[in-house]
C-alpha cells in the first residue's frame, strides 16, 4: 500500500492538524513495514495503531 505524493498539511487543511488514516484488510506475512520518505523537508509522525482481525 502506498500514499503517493501525499501532502498531510494540504489533507489536514493545515499545518499541526492531524489526519487519521485507516487501511483494511493489509496482508501480513512475516513483518509490516512502514517507510516514510520526504518530498522536502523532515517525515513526521506522532502515532500508529495496528488493530489485528481474525483471518478468515
Amino acid at each position: 500500500m502506498v500514499l503517493k505524493d501525499f501532502d498531510i498539511a494540504a489533507e489536514a487543511g493545515g499545518p499541526l492538524r492531524a489526519v487519521v488514516k485507516q487501511f483494511d484488510n493489509v496482508p501480513v506475512k512475516e513483518a509490516l513495514v512502514v517507510e516514510l520518505v520526504p518530498a522536502r523537508g523532515e517525515t513526521v509522525i506522532c502515532g500508529v495503531e495496528l488493530l489485528a482481525t481474525k483471518q478468515k
